[in-house]
């Protein structure tokens, strides 16, 4: 039986060529799985009182989870993460502490009410400080650091808000510290920190920028598969979980998520493409089953990114097959 989801896509905006709402963070495979966690999904050991998360290659173990106010591994504790990271990078990868200004951190996220915001960053530090990460990716015979397979590592060793001087300030551990002066630039669009964390917004944006970033000089750049962005959504439930509320739990919110990254003018334009690669129209579109929307692909633009400098060869190349 097909459904039928009432979904109303967003059309293109205006292009412009303005790269100035981006920054250079960082980026490797394990942080990408990492953001991509399912916030409630987890083992807890009752003894120890820590929880494990599963995604992929990385295991994230989160210390003494049960003495947290916060039982979940928030979306916001991503934004603050990649947030440090970000500031690391911006201070030139120089020391293992980063002192991040509470006001800067506010207006990156949109924040205007103090309180509020003091309270959500020290839950998340303290998600952060108690958060240990292990990536073992099989058959992984990379040499680089930020690449390589490593056994479960501290990712801060301490942090806290120093109020007196208006601060966050964390330790990196030891192994993260050199982890992360190997790992690879990322441009994102600062308007991601601004999105919806009771969505998997932020996540899908990420997704699309390191996607893009890595393959920007290939024909598959702008194209992925819907079955592959569903697994970059962290608040989307699992086909199983939802049934028999496919369209309402999983089609609608993946739909709202990518329009909501047009309207915050982090994409561009959208395409939902049948197995053949054609366009469909949203009349199409809205008339799919849950099964034929998985097996669809959406192409898309990311607005504004900084484009890498290409060889001469390969960059005429591109053009030629576009």
């Amino acid at each position: 039986m097909k459904e039928n989801p009432i979904i109303g896509l967003i059309l293109p905006k205006k292009i412009s060529h303005d790269s100035k709402n981006f920054t250079n963070t960082l980026n490797t495979n394990a942080m990408n799985q990492l953001i991509q966690i399912k916030p409630h999904d987890y083992d807890m050991n009752n003894i120890t009182g820590s929880a494990t998360f599963r995604n992929k290659d990385t295991t994230l173990q989160i210390e003494q989870f049960n003495t947290l106010a916060t039982k979940c591994f928030s979306i916001t504790c991503r934004y603050l993460f990649i947030a440090l990271i970000q500031e690391f990078n911006n201070l030139g990868k120089k020391s293992k502490i980063i002192t991040f200004p509470i006001k800067k951190y506010m207006e990156l996220r949109g924040v205007k009410d103090k309180k509020s915001a003091l309270e959500q960053i020290e839950r998340d530090l303290k998600i952060l400080i108690s958060s240990r990460v292990e990536y073992s990716k099989k058959n992984n015979k990379s040499k680089k650091k930020s690449d390589a397979n490593f056994s479960i590592i501290n990712l801060f060793q301490r942090g806290d808000i120093d109020i007196k001087n208006k601060n966050i300030k964390v330790l990196l551990g030891d192994f993260f510290y050199d982890y992360l002066v190997d790992a690879y630039p990322l441009p994102i669009n600062d308007s991601l920190f601004k999105l919806d964390p009771q969505t998997s917004t932020f996540s899908l944006g990420w997704y699309f920028f390191t996607h893009f970033n890595q393959n920007q000089n290939k024909t598959n750049a702008n194209v992925i598969s819907v079955k592959t962005l569903l697994q970059a959504c962290p608040t989307i439930p699992t086909r199983d979980s939802a049934y028999p509320y496919l369209s309402q739990k999983i089609i609608k919110p993946f739909v709202n998520s990518i329009n909501s990254l047009i309207k915050e003018d982090i994409l561009l334009t959208t395409d939902y493409l049948d197995t053949k690669g054609k366009i469909l129209t949203e009349e199409q579109f809205c008339k799919l089953s849950y099964e034929e929307f998985i097996e669809c692909s959406l192409f898309y633009t990311i607005k504004n990114y900084p484009i890498k400098l290409v060889s001469k060869k390969r960059g005429r190349k591109r053009r030629l097959k576009n």
